[in-house]
């Protein structure tokens, strides 16, 4: 086949003005279209330029008169602009573009909000995390209850003095999961609430385990308030097994040191009052005074090893107690002639209030109540001032004989008010030099009176005087 594009030359050789004529194939043929849609295209691209502009200029325009439609004539110019129509769409739009931004604004707020209230509460979450294992982590045993006595926590240490898991106690009634026996106060937890003060459980106080073993505790429960409110109840307890088997230990050598005490001291008597009768020769006056402050001491030894062997009976629990009606005003006159002699050496009077008289009688012992009203009366007179006073009184009260003791002496500070009916406590003041005690009479005094089914309790003002009251069942 000839080749299609060889040039085909017109009018002779060498003609400077030669046409060449080049034929195209098919498939190199233009197409009639492509210059059109260039100009189609180029069209469109000039139409939405121009409205473009004239979007932005009535954009920035609507924007400028945004002030003057708000501030001068807005309802009017509003309702002018939705006239014109196209202007109105663009305020339209401007307004409804600013109230979403606002509104976006209202949520981006209120996110902030909830993340804040949702780093509160995971602060609040941790907080009472910390709190539940400081106590689940304390080495004394603890149980809560709410405010109708249903459990709401047991720590490790209660799950193992009583036997029971705290996934089994929750939302149970205390009293069916907790055993205690001797207690004193049984209604500790309920006290505690209705007086919205705390109650404290010591002496014999025991804790049945699930399996019927016993163990000794000590037990203190307050209650819990929120805005004055009484929400529930906090129980703290001791093992106290240890403990009271040492006191029975130090109680036992106490008894059986006193009892030998006993006659070293009984010879010593002997021989003083031989001395003092001339048995051994005369004395001259020096040595009877001697011998006085020798009769003295082991007077105040004689003292000292009754009182010894007294707590031991009574922490030892045989202390007899023989209850027989008994007469107080003749228990208080029988306390004063005891101690007459001193309140006369510290210039003192006691006061016996005439309505004793017509008191009356309790079942009491009469020698034990005595020893205490004895020892009630003597420290009122060791810590009252020259020329002070000591009365004695006694009033009923629902079912029950009140019997005070007061004096006009240094009085007690409240610090030291605890401290008063414990053991071998002693509260120094300006007096205390007067005459040193075994600080065992009001321990003593206690436990009698609790022995009788009764109570004792002081209040006192330093600078004015105590009062000693003690509270027996008729």
């Amino acid at each position: 086949m000839p080749n299609t594009n060889t040039p085909l030359p017109l009018g002779g050789p060498g003609d400077a003005g030669a046409i060449r004529v080049v034929r195209l194939g098919p498939s190199e043929s233009p197409s009639p279209d492509i210059g059109e849609r260039q100009v189609e295209k180029r069209t469109l691209e000039l139409f939405f330029l121009a409205l473009g502009m004239v979007f932005v200029l009535t954009l920035s325009v609507a924007l400028l008169m945004v002030p003057v439609i708000f501030w001068q004539r807005a309802p009017q110019v509003l309702e002018d602009i939705w006239r014109k129509g196209f202007f109105g769409f663009l305020a339209l739009s401007l307004l409804f573009d600013v109230y979403l931004f606002s509104r976006r604004m209202g949520l981006s707020k209120l996110r902030l909000e909830l993340a804040k209230q949702r780093s509160d509460r995971e602060l609040l979450l941790a907080a009472k995390k910390m709190d539940e294992s400081l106590l689940r982590s304390i080495g004394e045993g603890v149980f809560a209850v709410d405010s109708h006595g249903r459990l709401i926590l047991l720590n490790q240490r209660a799950e193992e003095c009583t036997g029971v898991s705290e996934e089994k106690a929750l939302s149970r009634p205390f009293r069916e999961v907790l055993h205690f026996d001797k207690l004193g106060v049984e209604d500790f937890v309920e006290r505690a609430m209705q007086t919205q003060a705390a109650v404290q459980v010591d002496g014999d106080a025991v804790l049945i385990k699930s399996d019927g073993h016993h163990i000794s505790i000590s037990v203190l429960a307050s209650p819990v308030l929120e805005n004055e409110q009484v929400r529930g109840c906090i129980v703290v307890f001791r093992d106290t097994t240890e403990q009271r088997a040492l006191d029975k230990l130090k109680t036992e050598f106490i008894s059986i040191a006193s009892h030998q005490l006993r006659t070293p001291i009984t010879g010593l008597r002997w021989y003083t009052a031989a001395l003092a009768e001339g048995q051994a020769g005369a004395l001259n006056p020096e040595q009877q005074e001697l011998l006085k402050v020798i009769e003295g001491c082991v007077q105040h030894m004689v003292v000292l090893v009754d009182d010894l062997l007294d707590v031991a009976r009574l922490d030892q629990g045989t202390l007899k107690v023989n209850l027989l009606p008994v007469s107080i005003s003749e228990v208080l006159a029988e306390a004063a002639r005891a101690l007459e002699g001193k309140a006369n050496k510290f210039q003192v009077s006691v006061v016996i209030d005439e309505g004793l008289a017509s008191t009356p009688a309790v079942r009491a012992d009469k020698a034990l109540l005595t020893e205490v009203f004895r020892n009630l009366l003597d420290n009122a007179i060791k810590y009252t001032p020259e020329k002070g006073s000591v009365r004695m009184s006694a009033q009923r009260a629902e079912g029950s004989l009140i019997i005070s003791v007061s004096d006009t002496g240094v009085g007690v500070p409240a610090m030291e008010m605890d401290r008063l009916f414990q053991k071998f406590s002693r509260i120094e003041n300006p007096l205390s030099n007067r005459e040193r005690g075994s600080g065992l009479g009001l321990y003593f005094a206690k436990g009698i009176i609790e022995k009788h089914g009764g109570r004792i309790w002081v209040s006192s003002n330093v600078g004015e005087g105590t009062t000693f009251y003690v509270r027996l069942p008729l």
